[in-house]
């Protein structure tokens, strides 16, 4: 598929693209920066360069702070890895508990959907696709719109 303009597809990256400037690079850039200074938050930043990360890679924390997230990521990953693939085997099988334990892991992903349909029809009894949107409204104490005066309404 092509775009009409050239510029079509800029301009619908452009929001995200803003939203990771402002969010994401603008405060990893800004730490990159302080991190060349010496600052207490109570007196005026001093820079002074690299010689805290070569402080750093001297003292050996460095070394030890890694080995330490290393040994925690693998501990993590592993125990999750096993856990899940435990329990899938153990759900994998026939029989009243398995069943059981089953539909208490379906009940928990299926309660919160059902629970949002039924507080979206009774928050808004019309069912229009904006009913969500005015009950989050309607908490915080600001009316729908009338719909005779919405635009495209019939």
């Amino acid at each position: 598929m092509t775009p009409r303009r050239a510029l079509d597809p800029y301009l619908m990256l452009a929001p995200t693209a803003l939203l990771l400037a402002v969010f994401f690079f603008y405060p990893l850039v800004y730490a990159c920066v302080l991190s060349l200074h010496d600052w207490d938050l109570l007196t005026p930043p001093r820079f002074v360069g690299f010689a805290q990360y070569a402080e750093l890679i001297r003292s050996g924390e460095l070394a030890s702070v890694f080995v330490t997230t290393l040994e925690f990521s693998v501990v993590v990953v592993l125990a999750s890895v096993v856990a899940g693939l435990g329990l899938a085997v153990a759900l994998n099988r026939t029989g009243p508990f398995a069943a059981f334990v089953r539909g208490a892991i379906f009940s928990a992903y299926v309660v919160s959907w059902v629970t949002f349909s039924f507080a979206n029809q009774r928050s808004h009894p019309g069912g229009t696709s904006a009913s969500s949107i005015n009950a989050s409204n309607r908490s915080f104490f600001i009316a729908p719109p009338d719909a005779g005066r919405c635009a495209g309404s019939a």
